[in-house]
């Protein structure tokens, strides 16, 4: 791995690959919440859900599977040694602080890829082309991701309907950008929770993808 601009971690499996994966490693914790301590959490296990176990004390801030899902699907995905670099962003939820940063001190490098691909957004269907009213993606691209998904059974669609991810950032560079559901809900607050069921699958989807043939 490698730090780069802000603190952002960039790790590659194959440096001839022109995709980039992209998560964020910050949450909306509180200052005193982010101390190194661990909260407590609870499976419900006939849901399939993680949530936040109720009877501890203070209450967390948030569960953190904004991005805590998309952190878990890229480590996964580079122990499989899936072709492609991989971003570990900081400072998303500040409104892309270490996406910004890459932007200005790394041009040249984020200039090598044709398409990037966050996972970063709640619920479990989604395959974002658009970013606040912005298109980031094209059709065709997303209609690749959406096919190959469906060989795993996972109904996801096209949608215009995104508002913020790192990936919108890198638009002017890189042709192809996206942001992919990682079933997280309620996200930002003591409710969240996250289908553990439906990230297990997409997992398997994201490491058999062929991200590389992707039309751009």
């Amino acid at each position: 791995p490698e730090i780069k601009a802000e603190g952002c971690i960039v790790v590659s499996t194959d440096e001839k690959s022109d995709t980039l994966f992209s998560c964020h490693i910050d949450t909306v914790h509180n200052t005193g919440e982010s101390d190194g301590t661990f909260q407590k959490l609870a499976y419900d296990g006939v849901m399939g859900h993680l949530i936040l176990q109720r009877e501890q004390v203070p209450m967390p801030t948030c569960l953190g599977a904004d991005d805590g899902a998309g952190i878990y699907v890229l480590l996964k995905m580079l122990e499989a040694k899936v072709p492609g670099s991989y971003i570990f962003h900081t400072g998303e939820e500040k409104g892309g602080i270490g996406s910004r940063a890459m932007l200005l001190k790394h041009r040249d490098w984020l200039d090598n890829f044709n398409r990037a691909v966050a996972f970063d957004r709640p619920s479990d269907f989604e395959v974002i082309v658009t970013q606040g009213g912005v298109t980031c993606a094209s059709k065709e691209a997303g209609d690749f991701i959406v096919n190959e998904f469906k060989k795993y059974n996972l109904g996801y669609e096209i949608s215009h309907r995104g508002s913020f991810t790192d990936t919108k950032v890198y638009i002017g560079v890189i042709p192809e950008c996206f942001n992919i559901g990682v079933a997280y809900y309620n996200q930002h607050g003591k409710d969240e929770y996250l289908d553990v069921v439906h990230l297990e699958e997409l997992v398997k989807a994201a490491i058999s993808t062929p991200w590389d043939a992707m039309p751009t």
